[in-house]
């Protein structure tokens, strides 16, 4: 990478450091301040967490997406959690049923990554093709990792707010797998994994 490359590369993972320090600092508060205890938020930080770390360790890509619509919909996918209400809602689901959702949705993020190693980022990007473990199954397990938990979540701290924002937050991680797939079928190896693997985010619908 020249200077400028670099630059911006390293600027992200401050940027993203900063942030996820400021809704750290929310959660445990809130976590902190309440009577009980709050499983369904620590589950939601600890996801973050390592998601975050992720982000801080990945490489540069030899490939990456640029355009507004990547850039656009990284930023909202990364930084939701800035916004997103963790003080009050309401419990549609008994905690036992939205605590495993969380539990697998963040198993499952975990094994994907694991996989994935240093290839995992923020924008659309092409750092080498992986098609073993959870890959098997479907394009893009991290993301479906991602949707269990916010799911589980949502179901426990229902409200207006956070229905809109994960809303928002799903159709922008829609226009991400878009861009990343569009960057990633310019690859031979890619193209032969996706005819082979057809569903991009949930197994057997999408």
């Amino acid at each position: 990478m020249d200077t400028t490359d670099k630059l911006k590369f390293y600027s992200i993972k401050i940027i993203t450091a900063l942030a996820f320090t400021m809704f750290a600092y929310r959660a445990l508060v809130q976590i902190l301040a309440s009577d009980t205890l709050q499983p369904n938020l620590v589950l939601l930080l600890i996801s973050e967490s390592i998601t975050v770390a992720l982000i801080l360790a990945a490489r540069p890509a030899k490939d990456y997406a640029a355009n507004a619509i990547a850039l656009l919909s990284t930023f909202v996918v990364t930084f939701y959690f800035l916004v997103i209400n963790i003080s009050s809602g309401q419990t549609l689901l008994p905690a036992f049923i939205t605590i495993t959702l969380q539990i697998v949705g963040m198993l499952l993020q975990i094994t994907a990554k694991l996989y994935l190693g240093r290839s995992f980022g923020l924008v659309a990007a092409n750092r080498g093709v992986v098609t073993s473990g959870p890959y098997k199954f479907v394009r893009h397990p991290i993301y479906f990792g991602y949707l269990i938990v916010h799911v589980g979540f949502l179901l426990s701290l229902f409200s207006v707010q956070n229905l809109l924002i994960f809303t928002c937050l799903y159709f922008f991680q829609g226009c991400r797998i878009w861009q990343e797939e569009k960057l990633l079928l310019r690859d031979e190896a890619y193209k032969s994994y996706a005819t082979h693997t057809k569903f991009r985010l949930i197994p057997g619908l999408f």
